[in-house]
């Protein structure tokens, strides 16, 4: 018997996105679009930037990018008197 795997769309291989792997300065752009339409460089949503049978690697890239703007952006926030209590608790503005 012979097993052949099927080929499909190169995210569903475990392909991360380029725009993904360029650094946290690009979601941090992204971000600031919010609540329109948050993109990544080549209209990559944040959300294609974890696919299936990602590498290790490119998770853990992926990973400290979007913690760094998380954790910059709460710090930033907490400094600011109405959003202290939103970000102790874990919720965004």
């Amino acid at each position: 018997m012979l097993a052949v795997a099927g080929c499909g769309n190169a995210n569903e291989s475990g392909h991360t996105p380029d725009p993904c792997l360029s650094g946290p300065v690009y979601f941090k752009a992204a971000l600031k679009k919010a609540p329109g339409r948050v993109r990544l460089p080549g209209d990559t949503p944040i959300s294609g930037c974890l696919v299936s049978d990602q590498t290790a690697g490119d998770l853990g890239n992926v990973g400290n990018y979007m913690l760094k703007v998380a954790t910059n952006g709460a710090a930033r926030l907490s400094g600011r008197r109405r959003y202290q209590g939103r970000v102790r608790d874990g919720r965004h503005p």
